[in-house]
């Protein structure tokens, strides 16, 4: 699994905000010891998440998600909705529901 900076921070603020500030804060110490990489956001990644993001109607997180996705040949894991836009763009592998934050 490989996130980018940008997912990483949508991801914990959802956290904080549905669970509190220490249960974000241990989440980073979970994630830290995982095997996944988690990529910066570098001029190129915000090129193509802006391009994607202009072109369609998804958060600019979820395009951060799709333009790393894209960068890499990849899949986009996710059961959020808004991702449908994006299906002719990157592949998706639709998770169900119960796994939503």
């Amino acid at each position: 699994m490989t996130p980018s900076l940008i997912s990483y921070g949508e991801c914990l603020h959802v956290v904080e905000r549905e669970q509190g500030l220490q249960q974000a804060q241990r989440t980073v110490g979970i994630v830290d010891q995982l095997a996944v990489r988690v990529v910066p956001a570098d001029r190129s990644l915000v090129f193509a998440a802006a391009h994607l993001k202009a072109r369609y109607s998804i958060s600019y997180a979820d395009a951060f998600s799709a333009g790393l996705a894209k960068r890499y040949a990849a899949r986009v894991m996710t059961d959020d909705p808004e991702f449908r836009a994006i299906e002719s763009e990157v592949p998706i592998r639709w998770l169900p529901e119960k796994h939503r934050l």
